[in-house]
């Protein structure tokens, strides 16, 4: 093994924190049309991040989507989801699904799901559910009480512990993984979209983790493992063209986003759309993590840095991308003035979070890792691994090369 597993929880969480937080930067540079700011360029090492142009397929998918689309507070509940979700395994010692539950009817009702928090929007305070379409209202889902719904990619975000926690066996990770999508949609109104999203970045992680993932097949296998024809597999395969005729960024970003927008137009005319909560175009950020992720499988710096270039969703795509590296390269690859630009982020969010976003909502680096490392001590069926944190005992010391009687 190239890396210890522990290197490897900590490489996945530590990476989807690193990646939401250049996301969240670069899309505020994207809006905010101004000069790049000077935290942003210490935390990406002053890598000129070049923005592409919005082409007629990327303002079309804006277009189709606008009443779908949520902003960076509801995407950024997933990485937040997914830290509490961790716990929860640490804590049940193993999947429980009512305390899963519980936090996620609490995530999604607080403020922090909240669309828009400005005085000056006509949707302030109102939930992801409010602004739906009105034809949406006959589906399964306006039955369900929370007043949040997640889209394929940020609960693939947001399973993450689950693809770690149950990584080693791929018919339980399915299993475990399809009952978790009944935590936010009533359970005989699954929809089959959103658990091919979490099962696409699920079986990745799990390959990655055993060692097993292998850059040239992993779509190829992740298809098999998938066994449906949906608008993802679409995706993924015409990932799988684009790497094999070594296409460059800005050809994958346009023909990606085309093949979702012509997936779209046909469900839009067909009339499908009306009738589903997951449009196509919301499995864009799992495709282009995907290519951001193969075409540069080693360097992560490099994978995470060509996903915001994309501007493409970057928080959810930057985060996958992370989450996908870290699990391939390990904690390891994650560059050392990142890991302290997250911390100094971190410290600043908690000051003022308007200047700075937070680490995964409410938490520092420090318990990032140790996230990981009691994941891993549960999962290897250490049941009390807060016992690793007493006080240790002292260490037996002597000279070197002498015979001496052991005394306690």
């Amino acid at each position: 093994m190239r890396y210890s597993l522990l290197n490897k929880f900590q490489g996945v969480l530590l990476g989807a924190a690193l990646g939401e937080l250049l996301g969240i930067e670069y899309q505020r540079q994207i809006l905010s049309c101004s000069d790049r700011n000077e935290d942003f360029n210490r935390s990406s090492n002053k890598i000129k991040l070049p923005n592409f142009r919005l082409g007629a397929t990327r303002v079309e998918i804006n277009s189709l989507n606008r009443d779908f689309q949520l902003n960076n507070r509801a995407s950024a509940s997933s990485a937040y989801l997914a830290y509490l979700w961790g716990k929860s395994l640490i804590q049940m010692r193993g999947l429980d699904l009512k305390d899963w539950r519980d936090i996620w009817v609490g995530v999604s009702n607080s403020e922090f799901t909240k669309v828009n928090s400005s005085p000056d929007d006509p949707k302030a305070g109102r939930s992801a559910l409010d602004i739906l379409p009105r034809q949406n209202l006959t589906s399964p889902l306006a039955l369900h009480p929370s007043s949040l719904i997640l889209q394929p990619s940020a609960a693939a975000v947001a399973t993450l512990p689950v693809a770690m926690f149950f990584h080693e066996n791929k018919a339980k990770l399915r299993e475990k993984l399809e009952q978790v999508a009944g935590v936010w949609q009533a359970p005989s109104q699954i929809e089959q979209d959103v658990a091919v999203g979490t099962l696409s970045v699920g079986y990745a992680i799990s390959r990655a983790l055993k060692e097993k993932l292998h850059p040239s097949v992993l779509i190829p296998e992740t298809l098999t493992y998938l066994g449906v024809d949906m608008p993802l597999a679409t995706l993924l395969l015409k990932v799988q063209i684009l790497l094999e005729q070594n296409a460059s960024l800005e050809a994958a970003q346009t023909q990606l986003c085309k093949s979702a927008v012509d997936a779209q137009r046909q469900e839009v005319t067909e009339g499908s759309l009306e009738a589903k909560f997951v449009s196509p175009s919301f499995f864009l950020p799992i495709a282009l993590a995907f290519y951001c992720f193969l075409s540069t499988p080693e360097n992560l710096r490099l994978a995470v840095i060509r996903a915001a270039q994309m501007g493409v969703e970057p928080q959810l795509t930057c985060s996958l991308v992370g989450a996908l590296s870290g699990a391939y390269n390990g904690a390891v690859s994650i560059p050392v003035e990142w890991r302290v630009a997250l911390e100094t982020n971190s410290e600043a969010g908690r000051e003022n979070s308007d200047r700075s976003p937070l680490l995964w909502g409410t938490v520092s680096i420090g318990e990032i890792m140790e996230l990981a490392a009691n994941l891993l001590a549960v999962w290897s069926g250490v049941y009390h691994s807060s016992a690793s944190s007493a006080s240790p005992q002292p260490p037996v010391v002597a000279a070197p090369y002498v015979i001496r009687p052991h005394r306690v």
